[in-house]
């Protein structure tokens, strides 16, 4: 039976631990807890804690760094800033600003 536990101050949101207990459940494990770690979960799994984790990662490096592998990649997600037109006319180079510091120009 899938349980979650509470969350702790700084916790992933909610979302991801219901979609990591969805995953869990699609692959057939029904033995699962999920834990809401605000702390330094790539530890868990080195230290016999737990079994796996369910990390948000952009490319992987700090789970290699660590010595885990990404057995399965669950979502793949996007960011997307969205202006609000009046906003963004009203205060175009503010707007504009924000979008070249996200890109690094």
């Amino acid at each position: 039976m899938a349980e979650l536990l509470e969350p702790q101050a700084s916790a992933p949101s909610p979302s991801l631990i219901s979609t990591t207990l969805l995953v869990y459940a699609l692959f057939g494990v029904a033995d699962v807890t999920a834990l809401a770690s605000s702390g330094f979960p790539l530890i868990a799994p080195l230290t016999g804690l737990v079994e796996a984790i369910v990390d948000l990662t952009a490319t992987g490096t700090t789970l290699r760094e660590n010595g885990l592998v990404v057995r399965e990649e669950i979502v793949t997600s996007t960011a997307r800033l969205i202006a609000n037109p009046v906003a963004h006319k009203l205060r175009a180079d503010a707007v504009d600003a924000v979008v070249e510091g996200l890109r690094g120009s």
